[in-house]
């Protein structure tokens, strides 16, 4: 699933409820090594630390729409791990096509990611992409337009958790997050701190947004 919002400059808090990881009143979090252990640390408040690893089997990741006005070339990077060489699957959740890739151990591929996958509509949509391997890997997602170039390490389906900040920053133009769930009917709980319209609807910094996560997306 994926859902985009778009508004303000905003600080705001999001809540995934029934998830199994839970770590709250979160600190701080930094990479440890992202060459060699890629592991992070994740450290609560009064709660105990937790270690979660870059590296996963299953991930699920989406790509943001930003201008109208200029192409853009979409990638994941796919890096398996030094111990042993990952065979992968690639669906795309919009079309249903399925790509394989096979990447040697140690070494690194770039695979492209179909246009018809950003989400250039707010509200709920199916534009995604599940990355399925047999053995660890570690997954970096880029989007590179004339006028921007972004990326992100993506979490894979074992380290991730209920409850996300989000920051940004709109010096012209609305921000605008997308929110990636891996289990259907999943219920997201959003609070914002000040006005923001979704689906033309106006929540206050008191309103809470809530939305489910159908299935198959």
């Amino acid at each position: 699933m994926s859902s985009m919002f778009t508004g303000p400059p905003i600080y705001l808090s999001i809540l995934v409820k029934d998830y199994q990881i839970s770590v709250t009143d979160l600190q701080r979090c930094y990479d440890e090594s992202i060459t060699n252990s890629k592991v992070f640390h994740l450290a609560g408040d009064g709660g105990p630390s937790r270690f979660y690893s870059h590296q996963g089997k299953l991930f699920h990741i989406g790509l943001l729409y930003g201008s109208p006005n200029y192409p853009f070339e979409s990638f994941a990077v796919i890096s398996a791990s030094n111990n042993a060489p990952a065979n992968i699957n690639i669906t795309n959740s919009y079309d249903g096509s399925i790509t394989y890739a096979s990447i040697p151990a140690a070494t690194t591929q770039q695979v492209a990611l179909n246009a018809n996958l950003l989400n250039n509509a707010i509200g709920v949509s199916n534009k995604s992409v599940i990355i399925a391997s047999d053995h660890g890997i570690v997954v970096e997602v880029y989007q590179m337009h004339p006028l921007s170039s972004d990326g992100y390490l993506a979490i894979s389906e074992e380290s991730m958790g209920p409850h996300y900040v989000i920051a940004t920053y709109t010096p012209a133009i609305a921000s605008q997050f997308l929110i990636i769930a891996f289990s259907d009917q999943t219920d997201v709980i959003i609070t914002f701190p000040h006005d923001t319209v979704y689906q033309g609807q106006i929540y206050s910094r008191n309103q809470v947004l809530t939305i489910t996560i159908p299935p198959n997306h």
